[in-house]
């Protein structure tokens, strides 16, 4: 109660000038039971106030990617329709924005024995169907949980986890780079392979251009970590790997880090089971948190996009259902 509380507080100037602060939860998504696997992710269409969002739905074997949207900020959402429905599974979805093309980027595994292939498809209107998915790597490895960032130069980097959990190998990351508008994709390069295990790779390009990324860290003692490294060269380079407010005593799931405008960034993880956050309001340079955002048990693989209201955090609970969290600063889609 005591983060929940704190939160409020981080917000209170926003909350009191603004809007209506933390509303209550609500189920976007009523998984079948025994679904294996839960991520969601959203983004707003550019020059639009609509909020799409994925998720995945289905069985072993049957696994795909769906979406819904909702143009009145979270409040209400359309009805699900099935997004990919390729042979033998689409998991792990994940929406970037590209306010440079006026579109949005959907990056996606999919179940290509023995490996998992990553996929990329863009949506360049709210009504439009998503594009038909265009190969970023596929060589019979396993490429998963990946995140994907578009720099202001114009270039695109799908940021991978190159085999683990259940793959041959403890995780490692690399970036795979188009700078051709995702029609093709350059050769992997890696970012980080150290002793232990590195997975979940997410970034965001901050406004002085320099690109912060996180990570599950598991190469500093016997807790989960959230690592990070930054880049001043549009990903080409990477330096200062360090531990983002190091734990001694619980694992810290890390599921995602973004821009809430300006030189307000969140980082978002799970802890002890429930879905925590933290909030720079000075480019990431000093953080307040961490600071509950759900009640919601179990937590997943929890991220945040800014709607027309303000942010909607979506969370999985234990039985793989899909839950949004909305923190409003209006009372009203701006």
């Amino acid at each position: 109660m005591r983060g929940l509380f704190v939160c409020v507080g981080v917000f209170a100037v926003a909350s009191l000038i603004r809007g209506q602060g933390w509303q209550p939860e609500q189920l976007l998504y009523s998984a079948p039971a025994g679904q294996p696997d839960q991520k969601q992710s959203c983004g707003q269409m550019p020059s639009t106030k609509v909020m799409i969002c994925v998720y995945e739905a289905g069985l072993t074997g049957n696994l795909h990617v769906y979406e819904v949207q909702s143009a009145n900020g979270g409040l209400t959402w359309s009805a699900p329709v099935q997004v990919t429905s390729e042979s033998g599974g689409e998991f792990d979805p994940y929406i970037a924005v590209d306010p440079y093309r006026g579109k949005l980027w959907l990056l996606y595994s999919r179940n290509a024995p023995p490996g998992n292939d990553l996929i990329v498809r863009q949506k360049v209107c709210a009504s439009c169907t998503w594009t038909t998915g265009t190969t970023v790597i596929a060589d019979g490895a396993n490429h998963w949980d990946a995140g994907l960032v578009v720099l202001n130069n114009g270039d695109i980097l799908a940021l991978e986890t190159l085999e683990g959990f259940g793959g041959t190998a403890p995780g490692k990351i690399r970036s795979v780079r188009s700078s051709d508008g995702g029609i093709t994709w350059q050769a992997p390069s890696m970012i980080i392979d150290e002793s232990g295990e590195e997975t979940f790779p997410r970034a965001v390009q901050k406004v002085d251009g320099v690109i912060h990324l996180m990570f599950r860290d598991r190469s500093h003692g016997s807790k989960l970590q959230i690592g990070q490294l930054w880049s001043g060269d549009y990903g080409y380079t990477w330096q200062g790997h360090s531990v983002f407010q190091y734990s001694y005593t619980q694992d810290q799931w890390f599921s995602f880090i973004g821009s809430q405008g300006g030189y307000n960034v969140t980082v978002v993880a799970n802890i002890a089971g429930y879905v925590n956050h933290w909030v720079s309001w000075d480019n990431g340079n000093s953080w307040g948190g961490p600071y509950q955002v759900s009640s919601v048990p179990g937590g997943g693989d929890a991220e945040m996009a800014m709607g027309c209201r303000g942010p909607v955090f979506t969370l999985s609970d234990s039985a793989m259902n899909v839950w949004e969290k909305r923190y409003d600063w209006y009372t009203s889609c701006q």
